[in-house]
């Protein structure tokens, strides 16, 4: 039963390594708004506590 769950979040944490949701566009670092907005749909969406 360990290993298959060692297994499961293995595999979890390789999808969560290719999906870019987590990481702010570069346009994001150089517009203050745009930053504000990113941040504020995060928080919004729960990123973070939904997929980490």
């Amino acid at each position: 039963m360990k290993r298959f769950i060692g297994k499961i979040l293995n595999i979890k944490n390789r999808i969560l390594e290719n999906l870019y949701i987590f990481d702010s566009p570069v346009i994001t670092w150089e517009n203050e708004q745009l930053n504000k907005l990113n941040t504020d749909l995060k928080q919004t969406f729960d990123l973070n506590d939904r997929y980490i």
